[in-house]
């Protein structure tokens, strides 16, 4: 979907009615239509299209009744539709009769409200009644300047329309009830006007817009007539908009959209209980390559940053997340690169140095301005940054102080920094005519060209290996740095199918590991590693994103791979089992393992055995087999797999879990038999 207008659910048919402006790009010259699904078949099936009932200018609203039959109105009238098919249904009065809602009745006929028959302004409500030809109407014309931008139908038959006229401006609440008209003021404070409005038994909701900050709702008592204000807190990415376009009420909750969030409000207690943006449904939600950095903290907790849509912060139970709007307040917070310090502190930079210590905090320095693409933390908690115009920055959290250095320096386009355990800070430089390296020993800036056999150009990323060793994987090739020689290796020279390197991580035994963009036609993600003498292509079985930006090891030895839309761990030691096998081996007693690896993304490998002797257990007289049972739940209970369910000898046993069509988020894997049951944990990450 790129455009989803509305939807509706018809319980009795079993599906899913779609209305969207542009739906599917498979339809050809389709650009508005009603598509139903079917939950059974797993197919969709269009209702009416674009050349039989000519809706390409806007569908307003549509209603599925109980035997499946889809009446729509938009600026083509108001149709009857079967697949296919579109039946124009006049009102005899007014052939350009373009009702805006449909408010069913439980008799089965509709009231239909046109707002805009009569030119500027003018509420009109007809009564319909389908007898095979035409419509009935009760009421032409309601007095009213305003237009509805909302209606509802109440249990005892009356019509609530919600009125707003942006020029006055004006708001009001219009009571229909057996042809009379009443009307009520929209409560609010200061500037605030209702944009939304949904029922709630006797209660209206009102969804409002205001300059505060805040979300606030309004109720309106239908039977007392009487007004309430709930004011819901700040709302996520103010002061781009508090308005609350649409609420949906299901049962003690309601769902409030503001546009760039959904929020979930207990009624009963008074309090948002949920949030849903796209800044934290788990990574950070950007361009399709905008995921760039990964970065361990002294906890174990993973972070995850985003170019242009904040940061997220995974502890292998949960997610925590940070928009840019948090970060600072604004929609757009640019981030190249990141780190931690010893404190457990967060640091970004981008177009502004910014720490997480609980709050976000965000840095210039006197000159207004920075261009910062990398970051990194000393031996002494020092916070060093890259600035492609200022050169060497150091960062002094305590009094919020920058100090450049750029006496001596080769170049001042500065691309990525690193604080070697030596105490040097070694820098890269994004020029793509020279190759260039060095590094800062506190005083004096030691530099590197071509000349000292330094021969890649433009530098991504710069790491340590576990003995002092100095790798640079710069846009062209690798290069490493050991008692004061250097050795490079260019993708040209050793005909490396990658376009790009853009990282580089070195595991416990000195073996650097290194991804980037790929060569056109390669569509399966790719990383090399290179042990000093021969380069090793490895094949992932992702089907991502398969151009990498970022690669780290976490202490287990897991490589965790930045593909730009998804993050992949992969354990090089690790073998991966891709179909059930029987070992040889028997076990003593029930197990149900870990599964591996985890977290794990789309696919995990899940082992458990089997004993040789069940001796409280005689399944169909024999004690040989059991009927075992392995199925996934998600954290609701809801079970989402099940992978074994069947008969089994005494055996040690592996199945991998694909959980390709499931989100991210926490798993629960049951052994289950007669006499053993054992659920574990495992993480799924997208």
């Amino acid at each position: 979907f790129e455009t989803a207008h509305r939807t509706f659910y018809s319980e009795n048919a079993g599906t899913y009615f779609v209305y969207g402006s542009l739906l599917r790009s498979d339809v050809e010259g389709q650009h508005s239509f009603i598509q139903k699904w079917d939950i059974a078949s797993q197919t969709w099936e269009i209702i009416g299209d674009s050349t039989s009932f000519l809706y390409s200018g806007g569908l307003y609203d549509f209603y599925v009744t109980n035997n499946g039959t889809v009446y729509a109105t938009g600026n083509s009238g108001f149709m009857r539709l079967t697949p296919g098919n579109a039946e124009r249904i006049h009102w005899e009065d007014d052939p350009w009769f373009y009702p805006e809602y449909i408010l069913p009745k439980p008799d089965g006929s509709m009231y239909l409200i046109d707002n805009w028959s009569d030119g500027w302004g003018g509420a009109h409500v007809a009564l319909w009644t389908y007898n095979g030809a035409v419509l009935d109407t009760i009421v032409t014309k309601l007095d009213s300047i305003y237009a509805p931008i909302s209606a509802v139908l109440d249990n005892n038959g009356n019509i609530w329309m919600l009125e707003y006229y942006n020029i006055i401006p004006a708001n009001k609440l219009v009571k229909y009830s057996g042809g009379a008209v009443k009307t009520y003021e929209i409560q609010h404070e200061g500037t605030s006007f209702a944009l939304s409005m949904a029922r709630d038994g006797d209660y209206l909701w009102f969804g409002m817009e205001n300059n505060y900050g805040d979300l606030m709702l309004e109720r309106f008592n239908t039977v007392t007539e009487t007004w309430e204000t709930f004011d819901l807190g700040k709302v996520p990415c103010y002061p781009y908009t508090s308005s609350i376009r649409k609420i949906v009420v299901k049962g003690n909750y309601l769902y409030l959209s503001n546009l760039y969030s959904i929020v979930k409000y207990d009624k009963i207690q008074n309090k948002v209980v949920a949030t849903w943006s796209p800044y934290n449904t788990g990574l950070p939600g950007g361009a399709p390559n905008d995921l760039n950095k990964i970065n361990i903290d002294k906890y174990g907790h993973y972070w995850f940053s985003s170019l242009n849509a904040g940061v997220a912060m995974f502890n292998g139970d949960r997610w925590e997340t940070h928009s840019p709007c948090e970060i600072r307040n604004d929609l757009v917070v640019t981030i190249w690169d990141m780190t931690t310090d010893n404190n457990g502190r967060v640091f970004t930079i981008g177009d502004s140095l910014r720490y997480y210590d609980g709050a976000w905090h965000s840095f210039c320095p006197s000159s207004g301005y920075i261009n910062g693409y990398g970051i990194d933390v000393d031996t002494e908690n020092r916070i060093w940054f890259a600035d492609s115009r200022n050169g060497l920055g150091l960062f002094n959290p305590n009094d919020n102080s920058f100090t450049f250095y750029n006496s001596g320096i080769i170049d001042r386009n500065v691309s990525k920094v690193l604080a070697a355990s030596d105490g040097k800070i070694w820098l890269g430089f994004g020029n793509q005519s020279y190759a260039e390296a060095a590094y800062f020993d506190g005083t004096n800036f030691i530099n590197f060209t071509e000349a000292d056999g330094f021969t890649p150009k433009t530098t991504r990323e710069i790491v340590e290996g576990p003995n002092g060793e100095i790798w640079y994987a710069c846009s062209n090739g690798i290069a490493k740095y050991q008692n004061g020689t250097w050795n490079s290796y260019t993708i040209e020279d050793n005909n490396i199918p990658l376009t790009e390197i853009r990282t580089i991580a070195v595991d416990n035994s000195g073996t650097a590991w290194f991804g980037g963009s790929q060569q056109v036609g390669i569509d399966t993600l790719k990383i090399f590693n290179f042990d000093g003498n021969n380069f090793t292509e490895h094949t992932l079985d992702f089907t991502a994103n398969s151009d990498v930006n970022y690669m780290t090891f976490d202490r287990n030895g897991n490589l965790w791979i930045s593909t730009g839309n998804a993050i992949v761990v992969y354990n090089p030691k690790g073998d991966v089992i891709i179909k059930v096998k029987n070992e040889p081996s028997m076990p003593e007693g029930f197990v149900l393992k870990q599964n591996y690896p985890n977290p794990f993304n789309p696919t995990t490998t899940i082992s458990y055995s089997i004993p040789a002797v069940i001796a409280t257990q005689t399944y169909r007289g024999k004690q040989s087999v059991v009927n075992v049972a392995l199925t996934v739940y998600n954290t609701l209970g809801q079970k989402v797999a099940t992978l074994v369910n069947k008969e089994q000898a005494p055996g040690n046993y592996t199945v991998q879990f694909n959980a390709s069509n499931l989100p991210s988020g926490v798993y629960y894997y049951r052994l289950q038999t007669g006499v053993f049951t054992q659920s574990r944990k495992m993480i799924l990450l997208k």
